[in-house]
């Protein structure tokens, strides 16, 4: 893989990070100035500071419109950008609203956070547009995924075990090249090969929960730990990103217990303030519309959409990130995939993901 400011071959179906960042496999991206991304995008999250003011806020939009007239063509199709804005300015944001994309507040994160929320903008080219018919359809999955109540850890780890699996946690110590094959196996719909899956298994920013069965690999699924620097402070932040289960164990809640098993390694890391020197503020995943399971797994783990807040900030049709990266999986009509930003703060994390699963 070679990448410069103007040129980038893709060989993985993944974000391209910034360098000093992440390695190859980041899903969570480049910072500030944007970058070429992954699947004809430009992406960046601005570190400079929080943005309470509105020129800084126009700085941002300029900055959209800038990559926008500078790069948009057959090889960009989209810019997205992320920034954390007091909740004040946000609301007084009168022109350019289609730009919202999707917000998370940062209320139960840090204190100096408490009245600032994270919001995605972005716009595509005239060429990256959603289906009407297959929008509607993912908002009918995400109306029967909200209307679950969450279950506790217990509940969710008990169901796979009855059925006679194992989850834990991978322990870099203890990787070898069978572990390496099996999860190779598994993520070769991706298109990572045995030294991608090296990377991500030795990475030390990402932790890897997996489900066997009679000494067989058969799900995992990967959260990435990101530092990000934000006004003079960090952001500490986790995506739960890349899984995977073998054919056969489908529809088992194995995705579930992994990534609910992500979720209290990361409570326990956090409350030992072992999220990269600290604790972690928040953490999210950005769900596809076309697959109900992960739809309905998120909020069985107490994770907030932000489709169902949107409109409480002045938002109401906020909530997608449209045509963002392709997702295998559910055919769909179109090359990329809509997605459904969910996420949970420190405070809920906490608050819900106890060590002893009650």
């Amino acid at each position: 893989m070679k990448t410069n400011q103007n040129t980038i071959e893709i060989n993985l179906n993944q974000d391209v990070p910034e360098p000093q960042q992440a390695g190859l496999t980041s899903s969570i991206g480049s910072l500030w100035p944007p970058q070429i991304a992954s699947f004809n995008r430009i992406k960046g999250i601005y570190t400079q500071k929080i943005i309470d003011n509105k020129p800084d806020l126009e700085s941002v939009i300029n900055e959209l419109f800038q990559q926008v007239n500078n790069n948009f063509s057959n090889k960009i199709t989209r810019i997205s950008l992320r920034a954390v804005v007091s909740n004040e300015i946000l609301r007084s944001l009168q022109e350019d609203r289609y730009l919202i994309e999707a917000l998370i507040p940062l209320k139960g994160t840090q204190n100096n956070l408490e009245n600032t929320i994270l919001v995605y903008f972005g716009l595509n080219h005239s060429t990256r547009q959603s289906l009407k018919e297959e929008l509607g359809l993912y908002k009918k999955n995400m109306q029967q995924a909200l209307l679950l109540k969450k279950r506790s850890p217990r509940e969710i780890l008990e169901r796979v075990e009855k059925e006679g699996y194992s989850i834990s946690i991978i322990n870099k110590n203890y990787i070898n090249e069978t572990i390496i094959d099996q999860i190779t196996e598994l993520y070769i719909r991706f298109n990572w090969n045995r030294n991608n899956v090296r990377e991500i298994l030795l990475n030390p920013n990402n932790l890897m929960a997996i489900a066997y069965k009679k000494n067989q690999i058969v799900s995992a699924g990967i959260a990435e730990l990101a530092k990000i620097p934000l006004d003079k402070n960090y952001l500490r932040i986790t995506e739960i990103t890349e899984a995977a289960t073998a054919d056969g164990h489908t529809g088992n809640g194995l995705y579930t217990a992994v990534s609910s098993t992500l979720l209290l390694e990361l409570t326990k890391r956090s409350k030992q303030k072992d999220i990269l020197d600290g604790e972690i503020d928040f953490v999210f995943g950005e769900c596809n519309g076309n697959a109900i399971g992960v739809l309905r797994t998120a909020k069985l783990q107490g994770r907030t959409f932000s489709i169902e807040i949107g409109k409480e900030y002045g938002f109401p049709e906020s909530g997608i990130l449209y045509q963002h990266v392709p997702i295998s999986g559910v055919p769909r009509n179109t090359p990329y995939n809509d997605l459904f930003p969910a996420f949970i703060t420190r405070e809920n994390l906490y608050k819900f993901w106890s060590l002893d699963y009650a």
